[in-house]
């Protein structure tokens, strides 16, 4: 399930994944505070060291995505996940993925080191997925 309005309230801190052309200057994340949460967006105050900036993140974006895009009309800078921890599991699973993804790639599907057995499992476990 993915976040809506009532996992955000009034002063909480917040996630802020760099993206695009933040993440060219700075890994990671950056914390912020929730400002106001509207029918449409939900107002996030960064607080860098020198100056404090205002960022809109749509709400009714994708129902399905555990982050909150950023409402801009040029390429954004961040997305938005309402807590750390959220943030934190976000990128270990895209670390997974993509270790998982590297494997099947590079044996192009042949020839691949697992057995039948495990390619069983692992067609479970997606199944599953497929189903939730």
């Amino acid at each position: 399930m993915g976040v809506t309005k009532e996992d955000f309230r009034k002063g909480q801190e917040v996630a802020l994944k760099h993206i695009n052309n933040e993440a060219r200057y700075r890994e990671g994340m950056t914390k912020g505070i929730v400002k106001t949460i509207g029918r449409k967006y939900v107002t996030v105050e960064i607080c860098p060291l020198s100056s404090r900036k205002k960022v809109l993140f749509k709400l009714s974006d994708h129902q399905d995505r555990v982050f909150l895009s950023q409402k801009t009309d040029f390429s954004p800078d961040y997305l938005l996940f309402p807590s750390e921890q959220a943030y934190q599991d976000y990128e270990e699973k895209e670390k997974l993925l993509g270790e998982i993804r590297e494997v099947i790639q590079t044996y192009g599907g042949q020839d691949v080191p697992l057995t039948l057995d495990q390619l069983r499992r692992t067609k479970a476990i997606l199944d599953e997925s497929e189903r939730d």
